[in-house]
């Protein structure tokens, strides 16, 4: 007897005029991610830059979905919002930019399928670094 099959994975990334970042972002997550999962594009304004280009490549890829943030401009109330339109199963917070590694997340979701129910990869850790992403983001130490 087989137990209910595990949860799909949500993808929350929130973005701000990300339209050049985010055909490169759809193709790692098709590269990295364990079918099947959901991304939602959470935008603050319908005038993002990155709302037309996401619309395009939803119409070949159906999971993708915007999400339009109401909450309050900027990423924490987009992270909200987002977080308010997942369902229930693993929710990976992910940036447009890349500057997360999007080829860690299957080993993440094991780990959520494992037991964990709170799995975090960071860059301040040992062996952790940032790749890409603004100039001053890689540099400055908060």
């Amino acid at each position: 007897m087989s137990g209910p099959a595990p949860a799909s994975l949500t993808v929350v990334v929130p973005v701000y005029n990300e339209a050049e970042n985010f055909p490169r972002f759809v193709e790692e997550a098709e590269r990295h991610m364990p079918r099947p999962f959901t991304v939602l594009v959470v935008h603050d304004f319908d005038e993002d830059t990155t709302v037309p280009v996401a619309r395009k490549f939803a119409e070949t890829r159906p999971w993708i979905r915007l999400v339009r943030n109401d909450l309050g401009r900027g990423v924490v109330y987009a992270l909200r919002a987002g977080f308010r339109a997942a369902p229930d199963g693993p929710v990976l917070v992910a940036m447009a930019d890349l500057s997360d590694d999007l080829s860690v997340v299957p080993s993440m979701l094991a780990m959520y399928r494992d037991g964990c129910r709170v799995v975090c990869a960071s860059r301040y850790m040992k062996g952790g670094r940032q790749i890409g992403g603004p100039y001053r983001n890689r540099t400055c130490r908060r």
